[in-house]
Protein backbone atom coordinates (compact mmCIF):
# COMPACT_ATOMS: atom_id res chain seq x y z
CA UNK A 1 0.00 0.00 0.00
CA UNK A 2 3.08 2.19 -0.50
CA UNK A 3 2.93 5.76 -1.77
CA UNK A 4 5.49 8.52 -2.06
CA UNK A 5 5.11 12.25 -2.19
CA UNK A 6 4.61 13.65 -5.68
CA UNK A 7 4.13 10.04 -6.85
CA UNK A 8 7.81 9.14 -6.95
CA UNK A 9 7.29 5.40 -6.85
CA UNK A 10 10.73 3.90 -6.47
CA UNK A 11 13.39 6.39 -5.45
CA UNK A 12 13.81 9.41 -3.25
CA UNK A 13 16.63 11.90 -3.91
CA UNK A 14 19.34 12.00 -1.23
CA UNK A 15 18.73 14.71 1.32
CA UNK A 16 21.88 16.67 2.08
CA UNK A 17 21.33 20.25 3.29
CA UNK A 18 24.18 22.52 2.36
CA UNK A 19 23.69 24.93 5.24
CA UNK A 20 22.34 24.78 8.80
CA UNK A 21 18.62 24.13 8.65
CA UNK A 22 15.88 25.50 10.84
CA UNK A 23 14.24 23.12 13.37
CA UNK A 24 11.15 22.98 11.16
CA UNK A 25 13.21 22.04 8.12
CA UNK A 26 15.16 19.47 10.14
CA UNK A 27 11.87 17.83 11.12
CA UNK A 28 10.85 17.70 7.46
CA UNK A 29 14.20 16.16 6.55
CA UNK A 30 13.85 13.53 9.31
CA UNK A 31 10.30 12.79 8.20
CA UNK A 32 11.44 12.22 4.61
CA UNK A 33 14.29 9.99 5.76
CA UNK A 34 11.89 7.93 7.85
CA UNK A 35 9.50 7.82 4.90
CA UNK A 36 12.26 6.48 2.66
CA UNK A 37 13.19 3.81 5.23
CA UNK A 38 9.65 2.52 5.69
CA UNK A 39 9.01 2.69 1.95
CA UNK A 40 11.99 0.42 1.27
CA UNK A 41 10.94 -2.07 3.99
CA UNK A 42 7.39 -2.00 2.66
CA UNK A 43 8.67 -2.76 -0.84
CA UNK A 44 10.92 -5.60 0.34
CA UNK A 45 8.07 -7.18 2.32
CA UNK A 46 5.72 -6.92 -0.65
CA UNK A 47 8.14 -8.59 -3.04
CA UNK A 48 8.73 -11.33 -0.47
CA UNK A 49 5.13 -12.30 0.29
CA UNK A 50 2.85 -11.09 -2.52
CA UNK A 51 2.28 -14.63 -3.90
CA UNK A 52 1.20 -15.90 -0.47
CA UNK A 53 -1.14 -12.96 0.09
CA UNK A 54 -2.80 -13.43 -3.30
CA UNK A 55 -3.13 -17.18 -2.71
CA UNK A 56 -4.66 -16.72 0.75
CA UNK A 57 -6.98 -13.95 -0.45
CA UNK A 58 -8.38 -15.90 -3.41
CA UNK A 59 -8.91 -19.15 -1.49
CA UNK A 60 -10.28 -17.18 1.46
CA UNK A 61 -12.71 -15.29 -0.77
CA UNK A 62 -14.03 -18.60 -2.09
CA UNK A 63 -14.48 -20.04 1.41
CA UNK A 64 -16.43 -17.04 2.76
CA UNK A 65 -19.70 -18.27 1.26
CA UNK A 66 -19.40 -21.93 2.23
CA UNK A 67 -22.77 -21.94 4.03
CA UNK A 68 -24.57 -20.43 1.04
CA UNK A 69 -22.84 -22.31 -1.78
CA UNK A 70 -22.55 -25.82 -0.34
CA UNK A 71 -26.32 -26.52 -0.38
CA UNK A 72 -26.36 -25.34 -4.00
CA UNK A 73 -23.63 -27.84 -4.84
CA UNK A 74 -25.42 -30.73 -3.09
CA UNK A 75 -29.15 -29.90 -3.15
CA UNK A 76 -30.11 -33.57 -3.32
CA UNK A 77 -28.39 -34.19 0.02
CA UNK A 78 -28.74 -30.93 1.92
CA UNK A 79 -32.08 -29.44 0.87
CA UNK A 80 -35.46 -30.95 1.87
CA UNK A 81 -39.13 -30.07 1.59
CA UNK A 82 -40.35 -28.74 4.98
CA UNK A 83 -43.20 -30.57 6.71
CA UNK A 84 -45.08 -30.16 9.96
CA UNK A 85 -43.65 -33.06 11.97
CA UNK A 86 -40.07 -34.28 12.32
CA UNK A 87 -39.11 -37.77 13.36
CA UNK A 88 -36.88 -38.17 16.40
CA UNK A 89 -33.14 -37.55 16.25
CA UNK A 90 -32.48 -41.10 17.40
CA UNK A 91 -34.51 -42.48 14.48
CA UNK A 92 -32.55 -40.27 12.09
CA UNK A 93 -29.26 -41.42 13.63
CA UNK A 94 -30.27 -45.07 13.34
CA UNK A 95 -31.04 -44.52 9.65
CA UNK A 96 -27.66 -42.88 9.10
CA UNK A 97 -25.88 -45.65 10.97
CA UNK A 98 -27.41 -48.37 8.78
CA UNK A 99 -25.64 -46.80 5.78
CA UNK A 100 -22.20 -47.35 7.34
CA UNK A 101 -22.70 -49.82 10.22
CA UNK A 102 -18.96 -50.13 10.92
CA UNK A 103 -18.40 -46.36 11.21
CA UNK A 104 -19.42 -45.04 14.65
CA UNK A 105 -21.26 -41.74 15.03
CA UNK A 106 -19.12 -38.93 16.50
CA UNK A 107 -21.28 -35.80 16.19
CA UNK A 108 -24.27 -34.38 14.36
CA UNK A 109 -25.34 -31.00 13.10
CA UNK A 110 -28.98 -29.99 13.52
CA UNK A 111 -29.88 -27.16 11.11
CA UNK A 112 -31.70 -24.02 12.12
CA UNK A 113 -33.64 -23.89 8.85
CA UNK A 114 -36.66 -26.13 8.16
CA UNK A 115 -35.52 -26.83 4.58
CA UNK A 116 -32.18 -28.37 5.52
CA UNK A 117 -31.25 -31.99 6.24
CA UNK A 118 -29.64 -33.25 9.43
CA UNK A 119 -25.92 -33.96 9.02
CA UNK A 120 -24.38 -36.93 10.85
CA UNK A 121 -20.59 -37.32 11.09
CA UNK A 122 -19.41 -40.94 11.14
CA UNK A 123 -15.78 -41.94 11.63
CA UNK A 124 -14.52 -44.45 9.07
CA UNK A 125 -11.09 -46.06 9.49
CA UNK A 126 -10.59 -46.14 5.73
CA UNK A 127 -12.22 -42.91 4.56
CA UNK A 128 -11.99 -40.62 7.58
CA UNK A 129 -14.99 -38.44 8.37
CA UNK A 130 -18.16 -39.39 6.49
CA UNK A 131 -21.14 -37.04 6.40
CA UNK A 132 -24.50 -38.77 6.07
CA UNK A 133 -27.50 -36.54 5.31
CA UNK A 134 -30.94 -37.57 6.56
CA UNK A 135 -34.34 -36.05 5.84
CA UNK A 136 -35.56 -34.98 9.31
CA UNK A 137 -39.22 -35.45 8.31
CA UNK A 138 -39.14 -38.88 6.67
CA UNK A 139 -35.91 -40.43 7.94
CA UNK A 140 -34.75 -41.07 4.37
CA UNK A 141 -30.99 -41.20 3.93
CA UNK A 142 -30.33 -38.66 1.18
CA UNK A 143 -26.71 -39.56 0.56
CA UNK A 144 -23.22 -39.24 1.97
CA UNK A 145 -20.02 -37.31 1.33
CA UNK A 146 -16.41 -37.93 2.31
CA UNK A 147 -15.14 -34.86 4.16
CA UNK A 148 -11.66 -34.86 2.60
CA UNK A 149 -13.11 -35.03 -0.91
CA UNK A 150 -15.60 -32.17 -0.53
CA UNK A 151 -14.90 -28.90 -2.35
CA UNK A 152 -14.80 -26.50 0.59
CA UNK A 153 -12.66 -28.67 2.90
CA UNK A 154 -10.18 -28.86 0.01
CA UNK A 155 -10.31 -25.06 -0.39
CA UNK A 156 -9.77 -24.61 3.36
CA UNK A 157 -6.71 -26.85 3.32
CA UNK A 158 -5.34 -25.05 0.28
CA UNK A 159 -5.96 -21.80 2.13
CA UNK A 160 -4.14 -22.92 5.27
CA UNK A 161 -1.18 -24.86 3.89
CA UNK A 162 -1.76 -25.70 0.17
CA UNK A 163 -1.40 -29.39 1.06
CA UNK A 164 2.20 -28.91 2.20
CA UNK A 165 1.43 -29.45 5.90
CA UNK A 166 4.15 -28.00 8.20
CA UNK A 167 6.11 -25.95 5.68
CA UNK A 168 2.95 -24.89 3.92
CA UNK A 169 1.60 -23.45 7.15
CA UNK A 170 4.93 -21.70 7.79
CA UNK A 171 4.84 -20.08 4.34
CA UNK A 172 1.22 -18.97 4.76
CA UNK A 173 2.05 -17.58 8.22
CA UNK A 174 4.99 -15.70 6.70
CA UNK A 175 2.62 -14.02 4.26
CA UNK A 176 0.04 -13.24 6.94
CA UNK A 177 2.60 -11.84 9.39
CA UNK A 178 4.36 -9.63 6.85
CA UNK A 179 0.93 -8.65 5.55
CA UNK A 180 0.22 -7.05 8.94
CA UNK A 181 3.50 -5.13 8.72
CA UNK A 182 2.73 -4.01 5.17
CA UNK A 183 -0.73 -2.82 6.17
CA UNK A 184 0.61 -0.73 9.06
CA UNK A 185 3.58 0.66 7.13
CA UNK A 186 1.30 1.32 4.17
CA UNK A 187 -0.95 3.43 6.39
CA UNK A 188 2.08 5.54 7.36
CA UNK A 189 3.15 5.94 3.73
CA UNK A 190 -0.35 6.87 2.61
CA UNK A 191 -0.95 9.39 5.40
CA UNK A 192 -1.32 12.86 3.78
CA UNK A 193 1.51 15.22 4.77
CA UNK A 194 0.40 18.29 2.88
CA UNK A 195 -2.63 20.19 4.11
CA UNK A 196 -3.01 21.78 0.68
CA UNK A 197 -3.68 18.48 -1.11
CA UNK A 198 -7.28 17.86 -2.02
CA UNK A 199 -9.23 14.62 -2.07
CA UNK A 200 -7.79 13.53 -5.41
CA UNK A 201 -4.84 11.20 -4.88
CA UNK A 202 -5.52 10.98 -1.14
CA UNK A 203 -9.14 9.94 -0.70
CA UNK A 204 -10.11 9.36 -4.33
CA UNK A 205 -8.17 7.68 -7.17
CA UNK A 206 -7.02 9.93 -10.02
CA UNK A 207 -8.82 8.13 -12.81
CA UNK A 208 -7.63 10.67 -15.40
CA UNK A 209 -4.07 10.83 -14.12
CA UNK A 210 -1.01 9.15 -15.53
CA UNK A 211 -0.64 5.38 -15.46
CA UNK A 212 1.77 5.63 -12.54
CA UNK A 213 -0.62 7.84 -10.59
CA UNK A 214 -3.55 5.51 -11.14
CA UNK A 215 -1.50 2.46 -10.13
CA UNK A 216 -0.38 4.21 -6.96
CA UNK A 217 -3.92 5.30 -6.08
CA UNK A 218 -5.44 1.87 -6.71
CA UNK A 219 -2.64 0.36 -4.63
CA UNK A 220 -3.00 2.67 -1.64
CA UNK A 221 -6.41 4.30 -1.47
CA UNK A 222 -8.56 1.20 -1.93
CA UNK A 223 -6.72 -0.60 0.88
CA UNK A 224 -6.78 2.46 3.12
CA UNK A 225 -10.57 2.39 3.34
CA UNK A 226 -10.53 -1.24 4.49
CA UNK A 227 -7.60 -1.19 6.93
CA UNK A 228 -9.68 -2.24 10.01
CA UNK A 229 -11.32 -5.13 8.14
CA UNK A 230 -8.11 -6.37 6.50
CA UNK A 231 -6.25 -6.12 9.81
CA UNK A 232 -9.00 -8.09 11.59
CA UNK A 233 -8.85 -10.82 8.92
CA UNK A 234 -5.06 -11.08 9.15
CA UNK A 235 -4.87 -11.07 12.96
CA UNK A 236 -7.62 -13.68 13.39
CA UNK A 237 -5.97 -15.81 10.71
CA UNK A 238 -2.89 -16.10 12.92
CA UNK A 239 -4.87 -18.36 15.27
CA UNK A 240 -4.71 -21.15 12.69
CA UNK A 241 -0.99 -20.73 11.91
CA UNK A 242 1.86 -23.07 12.73
CA UNK A 243 4.02 -20.94 15.05
CA UNK A 244 1.80 -18.12 16.31
CA UNK A 245 -1.33 -20.27 16.63
CA UNK A 246 0.30 -23.19 18.43
CA UNK A 247 2.14 -20.80 20.74
CA UNK A 248 -1.13 -19.03 21.54
CA UNK A 249 -2.91 -22.29 22.40
CA UNK A 250 0.07 -23.46 24.47
CA UNK A 251 0.00 -20.25 26.53
CA UNK A 252 -3.80 -20.38 26.85
CA UNK A 253 -3.69 -23.99 28.03
CA UNK A 254 -0.80 -23.36 30.41
CA UNK A 255 -2.60 -20.42 32.02
CA UNK A 256 -5.92 -22.30 32.27
CA UNK A 257 -7.51 -19.74 29.94
CA UNK A 258 -9.37 -22.31 27.84
CA UNK A 259 -12.75 -23.89 28.64
CA UNK A 260 -12.52 -27.31 30.27
CA UNK A 261 -13.14 -29.96 27.62
CA UNK A 262 -12.02 -32.91 29.74
CA UNK A 263 -15.13 -33.04 31.92
CA UNK A 264 -16.02 -36.62 32.85
CA UNK A 265 -19.37 -38.31 33.38
CA UNK A 266 -20.28 -40.21 36.52
CA UNK A 267 -18.58 -43.58 36.85
CA UNK A 268 -20.89 -46.04 35.08
CA UNK A 269 -21.98 -49.36 36.52
CA UNK A 270 -23.15 -52.44 34.68
CA UNK A 271 -26.73 -51.20 34.50
CA UNK A 272 -25.89 -47.67 33.31
CA UNK A 273 -27.27 -46.72 29.93
CA UNK A 274 -26.15 -43.75 27.90
CA UNK A 275 -28.70 -41.07 27.05
CA UNK A 276 -30.43 -41.23 23.70
CA UNK A 277 -29.99 -38.37 21.27
CA UNK A 278 -33.57 -37.33 21.91
CA UNK A 279 -32.84 -36.96 25.63
CA UNK A 280 -29.78 -34.84 24.84
CA UNK A 281 -31.86 -32.77 22.42
CA UNK A 282 -34.40 -32.20 25.20
CA UNK A 283 -31.65 -30.65 27.32
CA UNK A 284 -30.67 -28.47 24.35
CA UNK A 285 -34.27 -27.29 24.07
CA UNK A 286 -34.44 -26.48 27.79
CA UNK A 287 -31.32 -24.32 27.39
CA UNK A 288 -32.70 -22.48 24.36
CA UNK A 289 -30.23 -23.93 21.86
CA UNK A 290 -32.76 -25.38 19.41
CA UNK A 291 -34.04 -22.01 18.20
CA UNK A 292 -31.11 -21.90 15.77
CA UNK A 293 -28.64 -24.49 14.47
CA UNK A 294 -26.66 -26.46 17.03
CA UNK A 295 -24.36 -29.45 17.35
CA UNK A 296 -24.41 -32.56 19.52
CA UNK A 297 -20.98 -34.04 20.14
CA UNK A 298 -21.11 -37.61 21.41
CA UNK A 299 -18.71 -38.86 24.12
CA UNK A 300 -16.42 -40.06 21.37
CA UNK A 301 -12.74 -40.95 21.71
CA UNK A 302 -11.20 -39.98 18.37
CA UNK A 303 -7.96 -41.73 19.24
CA UNK A 304 -9.64 -45.10 19.81
CA UNK A 305 -12.47 -44.53 17.34
CA UNK A 306 -15.22 -45.48 19.79
CA UNK A 307 -17.56 -44.13 22.47
CA UNK A 308 -15.79 -43.44 25.77
CA UNK A 309 -17.96 -44.46 28.78
CA UNK A 310 -16.32 -41.75 30.91
CA UNK A 311 -16.78 -38.78 28.61
CA UNK A 312 -19.71 -36.39 28.39
CA UNK A 313 -22.01 -35.26 25.65
CA UNK A 314 -21.34 -31.70 24.48
CA UNK A 315 -23.85 -29.23 23.12
CA UNK A 316 -22.62 -26.32 21.05
CA UNK A 317 -25.13 -23.63 20.16
CA UNK A 318 -24.52 -21.60 17.01
CA UNK A 319 -26.37 -18.39 17.74
CA UNK A 320 -26.34 -15.53 15.24
CA UNK A 321 -24.62 -13.36 17.83
CA UNK A 322 -21.30 -14.81 18.96
CA UNK A 323 -21.77 -13.40 22.45
CA UNK A 324 -24.91 -15.55 22.87
CA UNK A 325 -23.27 -18.85 21.96
CA UNK A 326 -22.99 -21.56 24.61
CA UNK A 327 -21.05 -24.76 25.19
CA UNK A 328 -22.61 -27.31 27.55
CA UNK A 329 -21.25 -30.61 28.85
CA UNK A 330 -23.85 -33.20 29.83
CA UNK A 331 -23.33 -36.34 31.87
CA UNK A 332 -24.01 -39.14 29.41
CA UNK A 333 -25.96 -41.18 32.00
CA UNK A 334 -27.85 -38.72 34.20
CA UNK A 335 -28.36 -35.89 31.72
CA UNK A 336 -27.09 -33.39 34.29
CA UNK A 337 -25.20 -30.34 33.02
CA UNK A 338 -21.73 -30.77 34.55
CA UNK A 339 -20.15 -27.71 32.96
CA UNK A 340 -21.38 -24.72 31.02
CA UNK A 341 -19.42 -22.03 29.21
CA UNK A 342 -20.82 -18.83 27.76
CA UNK A 343 -19.39 -15.45 26.75
CA UNK A 344 -19.51 -13.96 30.24
CA UNK A 345 -17.60 -16.90 31.74
CA UNK A 346 -14.88 -16.92 29.08
CA UNK A 347 -11.42 -15.47 29.55
CA UNK A 348 -10.19 -12.89 27.05
CA UNK A 349 -8.17 -15.57 25.26
CA UNK A 350 -11.24 -17.80 24.98
CA UNK A 351 -13.28 -14.89 23.69
CA UNK A 352 -10.64 -14.24 21.03
CA UNK A 353 -10.78 -17.91 19.98
CA UNK A 354 -14.59 -17.74 19.80
CA UNK A 355 -14.51 -14.55 17.73
CA UNK A 356 -11.63 -15.57 15.47
CA UNK A 357 -13.48 -17.80 13.00
CA UNK A 358 -16.60 -15.64 12.39
CA UNK A 359 -14.44 -12.53 12.08
CA UNK A 360 -11.95 -14.26 9.79
CA UNK A 361 -14.58 -15.56 7.36
CA UNK A 362 -16.82 -12.50 7.67
CA UNK A 363 -19.83 -14.28 9.17
CA UNK A 364 -19.76 -12.26 12.41
CA UNK A 365 -22.82 -10.16 11.42
CA UNK A 366 -24.16 -12.23 8.55
CA UNK A 367 -24.21 -11.37 4.86
CA UNK A 368 -23.16 -7.67 5.19
CA UNK A 369 -19.86 -8.59 6.83
CA UNK A 370 -19.35 -11.49 4.43
CA UNK A 371 -19.57 -9.04 1.54
CA UNK A 372 -17.10 -6.73 3.28
CA UNK A 373 -14.73 -9.67 3.79
CA UNK A 374 -15.01 -10.54 0.10
CA UNK A 375 -14.23 -6.95 -0.89
CA UNK A 376 -11.27 -6.94 1.50
CA UNK A 377 -9.88 -10.10 -0.12
CA UNK A 378 -10.22 -8.58 -3.59
CA UNK A 379 -8.56 -5.36 -2.43
CA UNK A 380 -5.59 -7.33 -1.07
CA UNK A 381 -5.21 -8.99 -4.48
CA UNK A 382 -5.48 -5.59 -6.20
CA UNK A 383 -2.87 -4.02 -3.91
CA UNK A 384 -0.45 -6.90 -4.48
CA UNK A 385 -0.83 -6.80 -8.27
CA UNK A 386 -0.54 -3.00 -8.56
CA UNK A 387 2.44 -2.97 -6.18
CA UNK A 388 4.33 -5.57 -8.20
CA UNK A 389 3.52 -3.76 -11.47
CA UNK A 390 4.86 -0.48 -10.03
CA UNK A 391 8.10 -2.15 -8.97
CA UNK A 392 8.45 -4.07 -12.24
CA UNK A 393 7.99 -0.94 -14.37
CA UNK A 394 10.66 1.01 -12.49
CA UNK A 395 13.27 -1.67 -11.82
CA UNK A 396 16.66 -1.45 -13.58
CA UNK A 397 16.33 -2.49 -17.22
CA UNK A 398 16.97 -6.21 -17.59
CA UNK A 399 17.42 -6.81 -13.88
CA UNK A 400 15.59 -7.47 -10.63
CA UNK A 401 17.81 -5.37 -8.36
CA UNK A 402 16.08 -3.89 -5.34
CA UNK A 403 16.71 -0.37 -4.04
CA UNK A 404 19.58 -0.32 -1.54
CA UNK A 405 19.86 1.57 1.71
CA UNK A 406 21.17 5.12 1.26
CA UNK A 407 22.17 8.07 3.46
CA UNK A 408 18.71 9.46 2.78
CA UNK A 409 17.23 7.04 5.32
CA UNK A 410 16.84 6.96 9.06
CA UNK A 411 15.92 4.25 11.56
CA UNK A 412 14.90 6.04 14.78
CA UNK A 413 15.06 4.31 18.14
CA UNK A 414 11.28 4.11 18.47
CA UNK A 415 11.03 2.34 15.10
CA UNK A 416 13.73 -0.13 16.15
CA UNK A 417 11.79 -0.88 19.34
CA UNK A 418 8.57 -1.22 17.32
CA UNK A 419 10.24 -3.70 14.96
CA UNK A 420 11.59 -5.69 17.92
CA UNK A 421 8.14 -5.83 19.53
CA UNK A 422 6.57 -6.76 16.18
CA UNK A 423 9.15 -9.54 15.77
CA UNK A 424 8.25 -10.87 19.23
CA UNK A 425 4.51 -10.71 18.52
CA UNK A 426 5.03 -12.19 15.04
CA UNK A 427 7.87 -14.71 15.45
CA UNK A 428 7.99 -15.64 11.77
CA UNK A 429 8.66 -11.98 10.91
CA UNK A 430 11.51 -11.85 13.42
CA UNK A 431 12.98 -15.08 12.10
CA UNK A 432 12.77 -13.91 8.49
CA UNK A 433 14.45 -10.60 9.39
CA UNK A 434 17.39 -12.64 10.68
CA UNK A 435 17.44 -15.15 7.81
CA UNK A 436 16.93 -12.87 4.79
CA UNK A 437 20.22 -10.93 5.19
CA UNK A 438 21.98 -14.29 5.48
CA UNK A 439 20.38 -15.48 2.24
CA UNK A 440 21.36 -12.20 0.59
CA UNK A 441 24.99 -12.58 1.74
CA UNK A 442 25.38 -16.30 0.98
CA UNK A 443 23.32 -16.65 -2.22
CA UNK A 444 22.11 -13.46 -3.87
CA UNK A 445 25.30 -11.37 -3.67
CA UNK A 446 27.55 -14.21 -4.97
CA UNK A 447 25.15 -14.71 -7.90
CA UNK A 448 25.28 -11.01 -8.75
CA UNK A 449 29.08 -11.01 -8.42
CA UNK A 450 29.45 -14.02 -10.74
CA UNK A 451 27.05 -12.45 -13.22
CA UNK A 452 28.97 -9.15 -13.31
CA UNK A 453 32.40 -10.79 -13.31
CA UNK A 454 32.02 -13.67 -15.72
CA UNK A 455 28.81 -13.25 -17.73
Amino acid sequence: MATTENDRLTTEPPIAPTKPASPQKQRRVSSKKLYRTLWRWHLYAGILVWPMLIWSSITGAIYIFVDEVEPLMHPDKMVVEPREERISLQQQADAAQTTFPEAPLAFLHIPGRPDRSTKFALMSKEQGTLYVFVNPYSGEVLGSLIHNEMFFPIVRRLHRNFYADFWGRIIIELGTSWGIFMLLSGMFLWWPRSKSKGASGVWLPRWRGSGSQLLRDLHAITAMYLVPIILAILVTGLLYSQVWGKTFFYIAKSTDALPRFSVESTVPDKNSESLSLDQVAAVAKEQGLTEEEYQILLPFDFGKGEIDPKKTFALRGHKSLVTEQQLLFIDQYSGKIVNQTDWQKMTMMSQYITLAYPVHVGSIFGMPTKILALIACLVIVLSCITGIIMWWRTRPQGGLKLPQRTDAEILPWWLIITLILLSIFLPVVGLSILILPLIDWLIIKPIWYIKRRFV
